[in-house]
């Protein structure tokens, strides 16, 4: 255990520190970061899973039974994206905290 808070990242945030030009300083907080295989997909063009996880980005799949709650979800609230879902959903079943740029 690294005494550090577990956190689980959504794409706004990653692309924020992408678009900032400072992407590395984001991995020098006292963090350990998560994210959903959809928000990696999401980011791929700016950097790839393998680098993600080379910063210490732990992407997680999520199981069948979430996919399907997604879009459960997304039938009530249609201003929320998959991606914003799989980090919640992903959040919630960690006990981690969210970081999101989502203001909804």
């Amino acid at each position: 255990m690294t005494g550090k808070k577990r956190c689980v990242i959504d794409a706004s945030i990653l692309l924020d520190f992408i678009e900032g030009e400072i992407f590395e300083t984001l991995f020098s907080l006292p963090l350990e970061f998560s994210t959903s295989d959809i928000v990696a997909d999401e980011i791929s063009r700016s950097y790839t899973p393998s680098e993600l996880r080379k910063y210490g980005v732990e992407i997680i799949a999520l199981e069948e039974e979430f996919i399907l709650e997604i879009g459960t979800i997304q039938a009530e609230h249609t201003e929320l994206s998959p991606n914003d879902l799989s980090v919640f959903i992903l959040a919630r079943e960690q006990g981690s905290f969210l970081i999101s740029g989502t203001a909804r």
